[in-house]
């Protein structure tokens, strides 16, 4: 098994506020929910991205999606796209 140390200073200082016995039940569950997502950006920093083009309102240029969401199947939820 694999293990990866995410040694972030702004994941360590919510993961000592989340340890403090202090804190409120409101403010751990916000805490949570912020170190999940910043994880979450984390967990995919090495995920496979591929170059489209794009149209935007006002000119052509291209974009980069993740890979793995490029390919879900068309009975997949659209949120995941």
């Amino acid at each position: 098994m694999h293990l990866y140390v995410a040694d972030h200073p702004l994941i360590n200082h919510k993961l000592t506020l989340l340890r403090d016995k202090n804190t409120p039940s409101p403010m751990f569950r916000q805490l949570v929910d912020e170190l999940m997502t910043l994880l979450a950006y984390e967990s995919t920093r090495n995920v496979r991205v591929e170059t489209i083009d794009v149209e935007t309102p006002i000119t052509k240029t291209q974009g980069q999606v993740m890979a793995c969401l490029l390919y879900t199947s068309d009975a997949a939820d659209d949120s995941l796209r």
